[in-house]
């Protein structure tokens, strides 16, 4: 019911700012800035590129509200469809891999030096286990995983990123390494 109100809310407030009326797009914007920005930050994890990429998309809104049509979409799901598209453009400009591809390693396979389609076999099953070791990780583990060597965040850049103290993130790390030794260790034969 009241997610209701919020998405008939919003609703309105998208329909006067494709009037040009600068309150109801102040209004919008503190609205639903935070989820705009988490929505930009699923796709980029530089802070200062989802930033970025936030104010574009309401400029984006600001200069597109006339294209809403809300037959056809909810008010958040048409905001956060601009979002994730203004990060992915943001990501080509910057040559970076989507964070929440990071995991599925699959553009991986586009660049395997290929010795012979029995090295490529094995060099698939193996990107294959280890996408199936991380995909097992509880969140935070494999949150901090990626982040640190997808991204190489350090330790303390990641404690400040996901706002938890230093000794637990080394301990989601320290956790995640071991559970992934030993899915991969099970999976290769060895103990």
């Amino acid at each position: 019911m009241e997610e209701e109100k919020h998405e008939h809310s919003l609703v309105r407030l998208i329909e006067r700012v494709k009037t040009g009326d600068h309150s109801a797009f102040t209004r919008l914007y503190s609205v639903t800035n935070k989820k705009v920005l988490i929505a930009c930050q699923r796709v980029l994890v530089m802070p200062s590129l989802a930033e970025d990429a936030m104010q574009e998309t309401f400029l984006k809104v600001w200069t597109h509200a006339h294209q809403f049509d809300s037959s056809k979409s909810s008010g958040s799901a048409w905001l956060e469809t601009i979002a994730r598209h203004t990060a992915l453009d943001e990501l080509r400009r910057q040559r970076l891999v989507p964070y929440s591809d990071s995991a599925d390693m699959t553009s991986q396979r586009d660049h395997i030096v290929t010795e012979g389609p029995a090295h490529q076999l094995q060099t698939q099953q193996r990107c294959s286990a280890v996408r199936e070791g991380i995909s097992r990780l509880g969140k935070y583990e494999r949150d901090s995983l990626q982040l640190a060597f997808f991204y190489d965040f350090s330790h303390v850049q990641l404690a400040e990123r996901m706002d938890r103290p230093l000794g637990t993130v080394k301990s989601w790390i320290r956790r995640g390494m071991h559970q992934l030794r030993q899915d991969l260790g099970a999976v290769h034969g060895q103990p």
